[in-house]
Order: C-alpha cells, then structure tokens, then sequence
C-alpha cells in the first residue's frame, strides 16, 4: 500500500499538471477540476496496492472499488 505523498511522486511522472485530488478507496486520482478526458493519461489514478499510474477511465471501467473517501483542490 502506497502514502498520499509516494503517489504524488507517481502521478507527477504521469501528468505534470493538476490541482484536483480525490482519494478513492482503491487508488488517488489527480487532475483539473472538472478535466474528464477519455484519452491520454489524464485524469490519472495511482493505485494504492501497486502504485500503477493508470487513466482514470480505466480505473472506474476496471474491478476496483471507487468509492470517495475525500476531495480537495491541491
């Protein structure tokens, strides 16, 4: 399991941009408020059991629990 701060590190390799953080049960996803692109890596999710970047619509089409635990602008 992962800390808020290893994936931050993660997501920063990913998408060098983003100031919206949602802490979902199964993984952090960041991005612009409001981006919900359905190409490329943004919004990314980093799971919190590999600590994979993946696309956010991957995460939420995929067999995890998407729960939101929290939210705040970064």
């Amino acid at each position: 399991m992962i800390t808020y701060d290893e994936a931050l590190k993660k997501a920063l390799e990913c998408c060098d941009e983003f100031n919206y953080f949602l802490d979902q049960t199964d993984a952090f996803v960041f991005s612009k408020k409001g981006d919900m692109s359905f190409g490329g890596i943004a919004p990314v999710a980093v799971l919190k059991d590999s600590g994979e970047c993946i696309n956010y619509v991957a995460f939420i089409d995929g067999d995890y629990d998407t729960t939101i635990v929290s939210e705040k602008y970064i």
